[in-house]
């Protein structure tokens, strides 16, 4: 039952609550760039002592589980409540996954930046416990809260929208058996497999609909084919699970299996009608350039993971594939429909949103620089650049790139806040206009 106070329904007190989790992404994206790039130009001891798949793999747990999760979990206690007219969690939920977040990614860095590696070892299992228990700790939260949307429309309940949300202590008990069994190179695949080939790819096609579908009434998937669009795409996730997991655990030696990573992503972005979104763009229709960016670098994802299927280079286990779904398509998704949520907390006009430029630019050349690497790495491209120039230019855009988001963010906290308002445009009269974000059912 939903409880009001006064005239306010009581799900909507979460609403503006992501600023909190935004500012923890915001404080932390940076110090994890820049700890990268001393591990891989200036100490190399950890890369020596574990190998890059092992190191990259830690500061893709960093990325899923923290900075990026932060924005994540920001957007979704956000919205959810007001688009499902329900909230199980409390502000105690929310500062311990904004505390837990904080404290596991600096933990790690403080042992990555220590060079030492027992007590690397150390600050990591520390640090990669906090980043899980964060994840665990919502699970009973999440169940509650879709039972109780279940009962408030219990004929229109649409259990794929769920599985998210749903999936967070899955992910969190996976990261930890990572951690545990870090000599595993199966096990730390496995992981990738679950944490970005699923997870991610999972959140951006969300985030895709929601934004261009739902608030932008663009249509990409229309209501009678959206349920069975989502079957298929989640039963082709499922294959490409399986198949995966066969050949990382060697039941199937068979590389060509790999490939199976693009299945779902290409399924969906057809059935999305990227014609569609094609003709808006070029008809100057508002949107966010960001989340039009992460759509794009999905379609360049499709090649590269093929590509990468037949010539990986050494073990870098889809690392080049990998990075693109993170930074080239997530990173920038969540960018978007944050700054859109923002904004709609402001109620500023869709024609009158914020783009930023520099930042958008210089992401897109770091993906650039970051392809070109992988075509030197794999001999189609031949250059007098040493790969290590390219790759160090990679971090120094993706920097460049980020400190400019994190000006925004700040001048929006410090300077920007004077017409923000708790209930944001749009999804305080979601209910009102038929339920057009369509994560619900009819209503």
């Amino acid at each position: 039952m939903v409880v009001e106070h006064g005239k306010q329904p009581a799900y909507t007190w979460a609403a503006g609550t992501y600023t909190d989790l935004f500012s923890a992404s915001s404080l932390m994206i940076t110090p994890n760039i820049l700890c990268l790039y001393w591990i891989m130009f200036i100490d190399d001891t950890l890369v020596d002592a574990f190998g890059i798949f092992r190191i990259l793999f830690v500061f893709g747990l960093m990325a899923v589980l923290g900075w990026l999760m932060a924005a994540i979990l920001g957007i979704g206690f956000d919205t959810l409540p007001l688009i499902h007219r329900t909230s199980s969690f409390d502000e105690t939920h929310l500062r311990m996954v904004t505390g837990l977040n904080i404290g596991g990614q600096t933990t790690i860095l403080v042992g990555v930046l220590m060079g030492d590696v027992e007590l690397f070892r150390q600050l990591g299992g520390i640090g990669v416990t906090m980043l899980s228990i964060q994840l665990i700790l919502l699970g009973p939260s999440a169940l509650k809260f879709f039972s109780e949307r279940g009962r408030i429309d219990e004929k229109n309940r649409i259990i794929w929208t769920y599985i998210p949300a749903l999936s967070l202590p899955t992910l969190g008990v996976l990261s930890l058996i990572s951690w545990v069994l870090w000599d595993s190179y199966e096990i730390i695949q496995i992981t990738w497999v679950i944490l970005v080939d699923t997870f991610l790819v999972m959140i951006c096609f969300s985030l895709i609909l929601g934004h261009f579908n739902r608030r932008l009434d663009w249509e990409l998937l229309e209501m009678e084919q959206r349920n069975k669009s989502m079957q298929i795409f989640l039963f082709l996730m499922f294959i490409s699970i399986i198949a995966r997991i066969l050949f990382y655990s060697d039941e199937i030696n068979d590389y060509r299996l790999q490939c199976t990573m693009a299945l779902p992503i290409a399924y969906i972005l057809l059935k999305m009608k990227p014609w569609y979104i094609f003709n808006n763009v070029i008809s100057v229709k508002p949107y966010s350039k960001f989340i039009l960016c992460g759509l794009f670098w999905l379609f360049i994802s499709i090649p590269i993971i093929l590509a990468e299927s037949f010539n990986e280079v050494g073990d870098s286990g889809m690392i080049f594939s990998r990075f693109i779904i993170l930074f080239g398509c997530a990173w920038p998704i969540v960018i978007g429909f944050g700054e859109w949520l923002h904004d709609d907390h402001k109620r500023k006009p869709i024609d009158e949103r914020h783009t930023g430029w520099i930042a958008l630019l210089s992401l897109n050349a770091a993906l650039i620089f970051w392809v070109l690497g992988y075509l030197e790495e794999l001999g189609y491209l031949t250059s007098s650049i040493n790969l290590d120039t390219t790759y160090f230019w990679v971090l120094i855009l993706l920097l460049v790139s980020v400190i400019s988001t994190n000006v925004w963010w700040l001048k929006e906290m410090f300077w920007g806040l004077y017409d923000w308002n708790r209930i944001p445009l749009y999804y305080g009269h979601v209910h009102e206009i038929g339920d057009a974000y369509e994560l619900g059912g009819e209503e």
